[in-house]
């Protein structure tokens, strides 16, 4: 007669891991129980090189996008080709954020602005910044993150990305200074021989046509 097996054990999970999965829950049901709200964002394109240009990202949590969108073109009719709008877990307090390798980005607030603003619970509320396009190219990314911020106990902000491309455009002015910025040297060392060369003929010139 076969020895009967031993029921496997089934390890308990520790009380860390307990409190982990229900600090998860509570987190998705934060984030299930947020309110919606219209979103309306104008990356522009295309533009040209070294230009500044507004780019803008409304939140209201009383507004579908598709109505903010068509408030932002009347407001921003230089992007209204691209303006959009959509629909987005809105919270209290919330951040948005805009990056660009190719680009320098400045909030209206300033260097410092950390991007976190609390929201009108019955108005929209704007963020707004600056881009100059540093170089011309086709397709190049703006990185737009909206974060609806949560209670610090249930950990990271919630997120919403929209990546989106712009096409820069060349301009005379840029090829001309980056020109002269890259051949500077070159160039004034070829003004300097030609305008040696010049004193050189005048003076051969001048000494020649005296002595006849």
């Amino acid at each position: 007669m076969k020895p009967a097996m031993a029921a496997p054990v089934i390890a308990a999970e520790s009380p860390e891991l307990d409190a982990e999965k229900e600090r998860m829950r509570q987190r998705d049901e934060y984030i299930k129980g947020l309110q919606t709200g219209g979103y309306s964002f104008s990356p522009p394109s295309p533009i040209k090189v070294d230009e500044r240009i507004p780019v803008a990202l409304w939140v209201d949590p009383a507004k579908e996008g598709a109505q903010l969108a068509e408030e932002m073109k009347k407001a921003y009719p230089e992007s209204a080709a691209r303006v959009e709008g959509g629909q987005t877990p809105w919270s209290p307090r919330m951040r948005a954020t805009l990056t660009g390798v190719d680009f320098e980005i400045t909030a209206v607030e300033g260097k410092d602005f950390d991007g976190v603003k609390d929201l009108s619970m019955i108005g929209r509320t704007e963020w707004r910044w600056t881009i100059v396009p540093t170089k011309p190219g086709t397709k190049q990314s703006l990185h737009l993150v909206l974060e609806a911020m949560l209670p610090p106990a249930l950990g990271k902000p919630w997120e919403k990305v929209l990546d989106r491309e712009v096409d820069v455009e060349v301009t005379w002015w840029w090829l001309i200074d980056h020109f002269w910025e890259k051949y500077w040297k070159w160039i004034l060392s070829g003004l300097g021989s030609a305008f040696t060369a010049l004193v050189v003929w005048w003076w051969k010139k001048r000494n020649g046509g005296a002595s006849t």
